[in-house]
């Protein structure tokens, strides 16, 4: 029987091992920010084609990272010991580079795209009897 508690994606940009995960929070928040939809708000991060999107693209995607690394602070901090900091965008422009921007991209979409745990006895592959 599968747990049905999403762990969200692991990201370690910072030395810091982070779960990105789309929960309710974070999609109110960032469409709350963006004043749109979670998909045109992803669709900020990803266009290429639009040169004005283009120049905004690595804050906004500053701004996922935080939203999510937050997001994933606060759950932490509910059972841990040691508390973790929130993150601001500051600090992100500072580590992020265009290498691990790419990465956190693709770790934003995987995510998005959902995280829910697989059980060890689930082959998608198999057919049931």
């Amino acid at each position: 029987m599968r747990v049905l508690k999403p762990q969200g994606i692991p990201v370690n940009f910072d030395g810091i091992e982070r779960h990105f995960l789309f929960n309710i929070n974070v999609i109110d928040e960032i469409q709350e920010h963006f004043d749109t939809d979670i998909i045109s708000a992803i669709n900020l991060i990803i266009n290429d084609k639009d040169s004005e999107l283009k120049k905004k693209a690595y804050d906004n995607l500053c701004y996922f990272v935080m939203v999510l690394a937050n997001e994933d602070t606060r759950i932490y901090n509910k059972t841990a010991k040691e508390k973790r900091e929130n993150i601001d965008i500051e600090y992100l422009k500072e580590v992020i580079t265009h290498r691990t921007a790419q990465e956190l991209l693709a770790a934003i979409l995987k995510a998005f795209n959902g995280s829910m745990p697989q059980d060890d006895n689930d082959d998608p592959n198999s057919t049931r009897e």
